[in-house]
């Protein structure tokens, strides 16, 4: 738990600096009618310090799942593989985006069937 927290802490600056500083940058490049300012948006999303910030926190969002997906295995809940789905779909969550835009929307369909199936699972299991 403490590793997704970690994780989900350092992945969010960056999605945050995308959605908010491109869309200023968007905003200004409209207002000006200068499309050279669209040249910063590489500046903003791999500012080196960013981009460590946002894969260290990928990897540690990663082994959450994974080892996530090693306890409901050890568990009692049936089937015992239901979240390795969601752990690959977490572990391919860097290489996806080196990937086409087709494999990008597989991986964000396995990740949702991997994350539906667990929801299903837990609600499913009786409690204790």
């Amino acid at each position: 738990m403490v590793l997704g927290w970690i994780g989900a802490g350092l992945t969010l600056p960056y999605y945050g600096a995308e959605v908010f500083g491109l869309h200023a940058i968007a905003a200004q490049a409209v207002q000006d009618g200068s499309p050279a300012l669209l040249e910063l948006t590489d500046v903003v999303r791999y500012q080196p310090a960013a981009v460590t910030m946002f894969g260290l926190g990928l990897v540690l969002l990663a082994a959450a799942v994974a080892l996530v997906a090693v306890v409901l295995g050890r568990s009692r809940l049936r089937p015992r593989w239901v979240g390795v789905p969601l752990a690959v779909g977490f572990v391919l969550f860097i290489p996806q985006f080196f990937a086409s835009p087709a494999l990008r929307i597989l991986h964000g369909a396995l990740v949702a069937v991997g994350a539906i199936m667990v929801a299903v699972v837990l609600w499913r299991a009786p409690s204790t």
